[in-house]
């Protein structure tokens, strides 16, 4: 199985167990997952993030950065396998076996780690809370009054299923700022492209906020949703993921439902099985 590493699973004995079951067991881990590694003391938190991946290093698959992912061909035969990022992935376990010298002041690691934290507090700054506010604004606009009563029943009409999957399309193309990118795409290619499922699982998002009222969230909560559907996103595309959050995993869960509800189950649509969490 490939499954998706929740940044928070990054240091748990689940993620051991997973990857000490086997050799086909492999840890994906997004651009996001190294950026919260960082984002703190890196010289103390990258070496307790990473120690686990470090006992399994040659099981991590390390994928491209979000932005070119993105941008990916979802029409290309091998598109999943091209979201990996080889040269990081084959040299990842001389990336893990470096890091504990990093306790030991040598100044090289010390360099390189300050310096990957800076960028990891670059990207979010580029991430702007207001441009999610203002994005779920928009779209809350799109649901009717009986759009909202079918939501409260769990009911999904064949036009707000409709709607959900060309707004998606739209926003998908202006995230990338590519306005004719799904001209020529057929049906299942939207449904497997990377910035579609994103801006889907934006406005599954969207919908907690019609359904229990908009609630007064501040810029680090905006961001922390954001990238959680980030990590949802990419777990559609593998074994599903391995987080200790409810509303990643209650997130991940209703995007799987609703890509299978609008293929029908058809073999074309990218969704392999899911990775489930051992009961306790």
């Amino acid at each position: 199985m490939q499954v998706v590493i929740d940044s928070n699973r990054l240091r748990s004995e689940e993620l051991r167990v997973f990857l000490a079951a086997g050799p086909s067991n492999h840890a994906v881990l997004i651009d996001y997952a190294s950026i919260e590694a960082y984002k703190t003391n890196p010289l103390v938190t990258i070496q307790k993030s990473m120690a686990v991946l470090g006992e399994f290093s040659s099981q991590v698959l390390v994928l491209k950065g979000t932005g070119r992912i993105a941008r990916l061909d979802s029409r290309e035969t091998d598109y999943v396998r091209e979201m990996i990022w080889d040269e990081y992935t084959k040299t990842f376990p001389l990336h893990a076996a470096s890091i504990p010298f990093i306790s030991l002041n040598e100044t090289n690691m010390v360099d390189s780690s300050l310096m990957l934290h800076e960028k990891a507090i670059d990207i979010l700054a580029l991430q702007s809370p207001e441009k999610f506010r203002e994005f779920h604004e928009i779209f809350a606009a799109l649901y009717s009054k009986d759009d909202v009563r079918n939501l409260r029943k769990g009911v999904f009409t064949q036009d707000m299923l409709g709607t959900l999957l060309e707004t998606a399309v739209v926003g998908a193309a202006y995230l990338l700022e590519e306005e004719g990118r799904f001209h020529t795409y057929d049906y299942f290619d939207v449904l497997n492209d990377f910035a579609v499922r994103q801006v889907l699982a934006r406005l599954l998002l969207n919908q907690r906020w019609i359904l229990h009222g908009r609630p007064a969230l501040d810029d680090e909560r905006l961001l922390n949703d954001q990238v959680d559907s980030i990590f949802v996103t990419y777990a559609t595309f593998f074994n599903g993921m391995m987080t200790g959050d409810q509303g990643s995993s209650r997130l991940h869960g209703e995007l799987r439902s609703l890509l299978s509800t609008f293929s029908k189950n058809d073999e074309t649509l990218i969704l392999p099985p899911a990775y489930q969490t051992p009961s306790p």
